[in-house]
């Protein structure tokens, strides 16, 4: 059931937006906004003065890129905290609105709803819901149309969102342009502001994003209705279309009905994914089935036995569907288990594989490899090798700008004390992302770079606008963190940031973390004995101690955080030499 309106206040849907919803789910836990959340009633009112209710400069967001499938990508956006702010106070003030709106569509599975402690500030319909729901919807049907949106969130055109929501042509007249009842033109305007006042896309990324393109998405829906005369059968799910029909003649004026609703609002659908095909043939994730039927013996040798056959099973259910994200559902559903402590070498190294080969599960992986630490499993034992794969991967995707591998890589770094060679800081130096830079500046200051980051190297963070461009985070952090002392007057001398430093906000945490998987229970109310964690190493099924986390599938990839304690200060003494030869990494474990 969707949540009312106002069944959380206007303060609190402000705080979700800018807690949870501001940064990408896709950067390493140690970046956070939740300073943000909390302190933000401190600095406004100084805000405000300035300008009332948006941000005297346009502001630019940092790209930051993501992993995908093989060798795609996908670009995500980082916005200004300043600019981003005055977008979610509006959205959140304007909310019994646009809930109105949303409410208009019969066929979105995608409207978002404000809840607390999901790790995003919005949910939708879950991927994994979306099947069952096309095998509901498609009941009797004979034919199926399906196709979405080209480029949806980076073709939206920002001023399309007024017509959305009040029509064009009201939306049109200058004389409407500044009534608060026209509401979608100061949405237009504030969404333009984050990207430098472009009126071409949205940045990917924010919850905000998810929350105007469902705007564009009921209006649409809408407009298919006029067009059909009626609600057709099926759904849209953000922008994938899935429309079933009686007859092939009429699932192709249903796909012209889309065409022509979707150029109302300046968009157009993807020819290579559209097709009109009979209902039978939807049944296109198959391979999850045997994936998310198989069952891991709880005793060690059979759980032994087990790992490898899971792999397996996995690697060739990739090889057979190399555009699906195979392997990375395959350790999402590992993610419901425990390995035993001693068959931690076997499912390490084949975790190995999977970082190695598939880019896009670093970050699973990474989340993964923190659980098990905190339960004392040998992860460090194996250092040497994490140093070989760190090494030769940072330095591999530093050179093709891929910010997501390189940012989880740093990041484990971290969390493993791998010391990095200097060839990995020259080619971290050489990146464009702040994220990547202050992870390298961090592990700098820990010890942990065989040589120091070359200043000169880490882009326009000096410039006397960086705090407005694609730099702000960069620049900010770099000068809070006391890691780029050049740039320390610009920051407090700045009428928005200056205040924000003197309140003590902040976007990076060193001691942030990933939450873990699984974690001990408080209370064992069906057992009567205390865990003892050398049950990690016996045959009793020890899954009933624990509580683990929801990892069910979601389009807005929600992954919650957690601030750890501060590193023991007694580490362990490093090497300080690393050699990259990932040939010979494993001899005594079996690949």
């Amino acid at each position: 059931m969707a949540m009312h309106p106002t069944a959380l206040s206007k303060a609190d849907r402000l705080k979700l937006l800018l807690a949870e919803g501001f940064f990408p789910s896709q950067l390493p836990p140690c970046f956070t906004s939740h300073n943000l959340a909390e302190k933000y009633s401190k600095v406004v009112s100084r805000w405000d003065k300035l300008k009332p209710n948006r941000c005297v400069e346009d502001t630019e967001c940092e790209r930051y890129s993501v992993a995908r499938v093989g060798h795609g990508r996908r670009p995500i956006s980082i916005p200004n905290p300043v600019s981003q702010f005055y977008l979610s106070r509006f959205i959140s003030n304007n909310w019994g609105n646009i809930y109105r709106h949303l409410q208009k569509s019969r066929i979105s599975l995608s409207k978002p709803q404000f809840k607390r402690d999901i790790g995003r500030a919005i949910s939708i319909t879950a991927a994994s819901e979306i099947a069952e729901q096309k095998l509901l919807r498609s009941a009797g049907a004979r034919f199926a149309l399906v196709t979405d949106i080209s480029q949806f969130f980076p073709s939206l055109y920002t001023h399309a969102i007024p017509w959305a929501l009040h029509g064009k042509s009201v939306s049109k007249d200058k004389r409407n342009r500044k009534n608060p009842k026209y509401y979608g033109n100061t949405l237009d305007e504030l969404a333009r502001a984050c990207q430098n006042a472009q009126t071409i896309g949205i940045p990917i990324g924010p919850d905000t994003s998810h929350i105007i393109s469902e705007i564009l998405g009921v209006a649409i829906d809408l407009e298919i209705k006029k067009r059909l005369k009626k609600w057709p059968r099926g759904l849209r799910h953000v922008d994938d279309f899935y429309l079933f029909f009686d007859t092939e003649a009429e699932a192709v004026k249903g796909l012209a009905s889309v065409t022509s609703s979707l150029q109302e609002f300046e968009l157009r659908h993807n020819i290579l994914k559209t097709r009109i095909i009979p209902v039978q043939l939807l049944n296109e994730d198959s391979w999850t089935h045997g994936i998310g039927a198989f069952e891991f013996s709880y005793d060690v040798a059979g759980q032994r036995k087990d790992i490898h056959r899971y792999f397996d099973l996995l690697f060739d259910a990739e090889k057979k569907n190399s555009d699906e994200n195979v392997v990375l559902y395959g350790l999402r559903k590992l993610q419901t288990q425990i390995i035993k402590r001693p068959n931690w070498p076997i499912f390490q190294a084949y975790l190995f594989r999977c970082i190695l080969q598939y880019p896009n599960t670093i970050q699973d992986v990474a989340t993964i490899v923190a659980t098990y630490i905190e339960h004392n499993f040998p992860v460090k034992n194996f250092r040497a090798q994490w140093a070989n794969i760190l090494n030769g991967l940072i330095q591999q995707y530093a050179h093709v700008e891929g910010h997501s591998e390189v940012a989880w890589l740093l990041w484990l770094s971290n969390l493993l004390d791998v010391r990095l060679a200097k060839e990995s800081v020259g080619a971290l130096e050489k990146i464009h992302s702040s994220v990547c830079i202050l992870l390298g500046l961090h592990l700098e200051k820990r010890g942990l770079l065989q040589r120091k980051l070359k200043r000169s190297s880490l882009g326009d963070y000096r410039d006397s606008k960086a705090l407005y461009k694609s730099s702000w985070l960069l620049t900010y952090e770099g000068a809070r963190q006391g890691w780029l002392p050049e740039v320390a007057s610009l920051v407090k001398n700045d009428q928005y940031f200056g205040p924000m430093l003197n309140e003590g906000i902040g976007f990076f945490s060193e001691t942030g973390n990933v939450a873990p998987i699984f974690q001990l229970k408080r209370e064992h109310d069906s057992i009567s004995h205390p865990f003892n964690d050398e049950y990690f190493d016996d045959d009793e099924d020890i899954s009933n101690y624990f509580d683990f986390s929801d990892i069910a599938e979601n389009y807005l990839n929600s992954r919650r955080r957690s601030i750890s304690h501060s590193r023991d200060d007694e580490d362990e003494e490093r090497d300080n030499t690393v050699q990259i030869d990932i040939s010979s990494l494993w001899d005594d474990i079996p690949l």
